[in-house]
């Protein structure tokens, strides 16, 4: 079994993680850093975990008596952790809090879509995309692998309240670019984001893209199975997608439509607490063990009336 301990487990993404991790077949929860609730078990803050598990939150976690840890809070101990890392060569780090990490320090962009061979092939840190970003790169990438991308990009997207901080999306923007330039050297467009605020939904969030594109339907459909026939959460549909589909999964689904001969409408759907969040660090957790990539997250649906 693999030893597991969260850090900084008292925030909401802490909870999301506990709840996927207790079902965990290869996993055995060992410790839960809470500093504002030391001594507590974890079930007092987060719902849902009564009966499945006995945990209390610790000071510290003692980083040799584990295999793998979950960073979700950007502390003293996380910086503690990553400047000592090396001392812990076997030790899996999953970091949620998005701290810029040097190259040489390991650290493999934990978007399964576009670096997943990196972290099936002996990585042992990934560092996780913004909700944002891993829509965005998930959306665009097969266009940017095919080398068709071209000028600014503007994104419309819309996202509950204070689920993303406006000023962090022209970082993001930038972030996104750069990793398409990787697969487009050419592409020396700048993404911006064009938000707008959705109250109805907790989590979901939509991103909307309208491009020049002659190409047929059915190619660009071509372009996106190629890339993605054999990810395991991201799917292609016709046709507007409801949040329903999305809430409380993992999966990414794109809808790509042509609304005229020149040009293509392309959306893609995720809800934030699991793509870039929660979700998305268990998916980097089960590439880096060599685990099947949907262990612990073929979530049931969700249907709210």
């Amino acid at each position: 079994m693999i030893k597991v301990g969260i850090l900084g487990g008292e925030c909401e993404t802490g909870g999301e993680l506990l709840r996927l991790l207790v079902n965990h077949p290869d996993v055995v929860l060992k410790q839960c850093s809470g500093k504002r609730n030391v001594g507590k078990p974890v079930q007092d803050i987060h719902y849902g975990l009564i009966g499945e598990t006995e945990l209390h939150f610790s000071q510290k976690l003692d980083f040799d008596k584990l295999d793998a840890v979950f960073v979700c809070e950007d502390s003293e101990e996380s910086h503690a952790l990553f400047e000592s890392a090396d001392n812990y060569p076997e030790l899996r780090i999953i970091d949620l809090t998005r701290t810029p990490h040097p190259e040489k320090d390991g650290y493999v962009f934990g978007l399964s879509e576009i670096y997943r061979k990196p972290m099936v092939r002996g990585a042992k840190r990934a560092v996780l995309p913004y909700p944002e970003e891993s829509a965005a790169l998930i959306m665009l990438y097969p266009l940017a692998a095919n080398l068709v991308l071209d000028g600014d990009i503007d994104i419309d997207i819309t996202m509950p309240e204070e689920r993303i901080p406006a000023e962090r999306l022209a970082d993001s923007g930038v972030h996104i670019a750069n990793h398409l330039r990787l697969a487009q050297m050419s592409f020396n467009g700048n993404i911006r984001f064009n938000p707008t605020v959705d109250t109805s939904s907790h989590s979901v969030i939509r991103i909307h893209v309208e491009l020049p594109l002659s190409m047929s339907y059915e190619d660009i459909l071509s372009i996106y199975d190629n890339i993605y026939d054999d990810h395991n959460f991201t799917f292609m549909v016709r046709g507007k997608v409801s949040e329903q589909e999305v809430a409380g999964t993992n999966k990414c689904i794109i809808s790509i439509s042509k609304p005229a001969p020149e040009r293509a409408e392309i959306e893609a759907v995720i809800d934030g607490n699991m793509r870039g969040g929660a979700g998305e660090a268990l998916h980097a957790f089960n590439l880096l063990f060599g685990l099947h990539e949907r262990t612990a997250l073929a979530l049931k649906a969700i249907y709210d009336r």
